[in-house]
């Protein structure tokens, strides 16, 4: 419940928006339920945030050493960032349903001083 200046008291989930119910959860589970997760899996984690806030969360989600591992999927080049993973953690999952690690799908050399977003947004990286 949420109570307002007023006195009058309205159920939160009625009138927050799905992106805020879903941060809200988010929060709650990351608060109560990840200390004893050692392997997470988040399919397209940027669906219903800003890239910022997915970033942060990422982040979050690394620093915290009871998870071990961290799969995720996602649309956003934006979280194709050196400074969320290591270049060799980045996969392309072509449209046959077959997944390749960046460095198996160019001939170019990957280093960390590399953007490779911009490296994916130009098609460094094909994979049919």
């Amino acid at each position: 419940m949420i109570e307002f200046k007023s006195g009058k008291q309205v159920d939160f989930y009625k009138i927050a928006s799905s992106r805020t119910k879903i941060l809200t959860l988010l929060f709650f589970w990351m608060e109560i339920f990840i200390k004893n997760v050692s392997f997470l899996f988040i399919d397209e984690l940027d669906a219903y945030f800003h890239y910022s806030l997915s970033k942060f969360i990422l982040e979050t989600l690394f620093s915290n050493d009871n998870i071990k591992q961290v799969a995720l999927s996602s649309h956003a080049t934006s979280l194709i960032d050196n400074e969320i993973l290591r270049p060799d953690c980045y996969f392309v999952l072509n449209n046959k349903g077959k997944i390749k690690q960046f460095s198996e799908i160019t001939d170019k050399k990957i280093e960390e001083y590399h953007n490779i977003e911009k490296m994916y947004r130009t098609e460094v990286f094909e994979y049919e």
